[in-house]
C-alpha cells in the first residue's frame, strides 16, 4: 500500500489527467462538429497574430481539421492513460503554443471570443487566459 502522500498525489494527478482529457475530447468533437467555423476562428487568429491572407477561409480548412484531430487524439490518451510521454510532451506543446497566441490576442484585444470549443461554450479571452494561467497537473510523475 502506497504511503498517504503518495496516495493522495496519484489521486491528484490522475483526476488532473482524466479533467484535462475530458476536455480536450470535448473540445475536440465540437471543433468536429463545425470544421468551417473552427476555420473562421483560426483565420481571425491568423489576421491577428499578422498572418492576413486575402483568401478564402478554405485554405485554413487543413490547420482547422489537424487541431480538431490533435485535441481528440491527446485527450483520448490521456483519458485512457496510454502512450503517457507522447501525451504529456503533446499536450504541454499544444497549451504552450496555445496559451502564448491566447495572451497575445487577450493584450492586443484583436479577438473577442477565443474558439476553444466552437460555438457549445464561449469564453472571453481575458477569462481563458487567467484560465490558463493556472498550472495544470498533466505531467506524469508518478
Amino acid at each position: 500500500m502506497l504511503p498517504t502522500r503518495d496516495r493522495i498525489l496519484k489521486i491528484i494527478v490522475n483526476a488532473a489527467r482524466l479533467t484535462l482529457g475530458a476536455v480536450f475530447v470535448f473540445s475536440g468533437f465540437v471543433k468536429a462538429i463545425d470544421p468551417y467555423g473552427t476555420a473562421l476562428k483560426i483565420h481571425e487568429y491568423a489576421r491577428a497574430v499578422g498572418i492576413g491572407l486575402q483568401s478564402d477561409n478554405f485554405l485554413f480548412a487543413i490547420p482547422a481539421l489537424l487541431l480538431l484531430t490533435v485535441e481528440f487524439w491527446l485527450g483520448a490518451l490521456l483519458l485512457l492513460g496510454i502512450r503517457r510521454k507522447i501525451a504529456t510532451i503533446g499536450t504541454l506543446l499544444l497549451m504552450l503554443v496555445m496559451t502564448a497566441i491566447t495572451l497575445y490576442i487577450a493584450l492586443t484585444g484583436k479577438v473577442q471570443e477565443c474558439g476553444c470549443f466552437g460555438d457549445a461554450i464561449v469564453f472571453v479571452v481575458e477569462l481563458l487566459v487567467i484560465l490558463l494561467l493556472f498550472p495544470t497537473l498533466s505531467v506524469d510523475i508518478i
